[in-house]
């Protein structure tokens, strides 16, 4: 019973321990235009007070998964977390996903491979990414939920 519950869920184990960080930090133009957009977004919203709109939120009407991380990435840049995390409580570990993915596009390629390595290892051993991304959707889903009751 228990090899059958194994062959099962074999493929679905591999598929969440698929690394995506880390081929995004090996590929230096990537990791560049990903991290220039996000500063880009940021210091648009900075400036002006709105950034660029949600492609999703215009045509369906509805907020995206990322709806509100600029405005609560400002917040937390300026040190205001309870403001930060009532917007969107992934903010603080985007943040941290784009400073690893920054801080890989501006590391010499020696350091750049071992930094990938160590990414991918973190992400094959642990899921994490995966687990990240199924707890966003969650996330999204009660605030979706929520809003419509409010």
């Amino acid at each position: 019973m228990l090899n059958k519950l194994k062959r099962i869920f074999s493929p679905l184990h591999g598929m969440l321990n698929t690394p995506l960080i880390a081929p995004i930090i090996k590929d230096r133009s990537l990791s560049l235009v990903i991290t220039c957009a996000c500063a880009t977004q940021i210091t648009l919203f900075a400036l002006t007070g709105h950034g660029w709109q949600c492609p999703i939120k215009a045509t369906l009407g509805i907020p995206c998964p990322g709806c509100g991380l600029t405005h609560a990435t400002l917040a937390l840049f300026q040190g205001n977390w309870q403001s930060a995390l009532n917007e969107h409580a992934f903010a603080p570990f985007f943040i941290l996903g784009l400073v690893v993915i920054a801080v890989g596009c501006l590391l010499p390629s020696g350091y750049r491979n071992m930094l990938v390595k160590l990414v991918t290892a973190m992400e094959q051993r642990t899921g994490f990414m995966a687990w990240f991304l199924i707890s966003l959707m969650v996330y999204w889903g009660i605030r979706l939920f929520i809003s419509a009751q409010v």
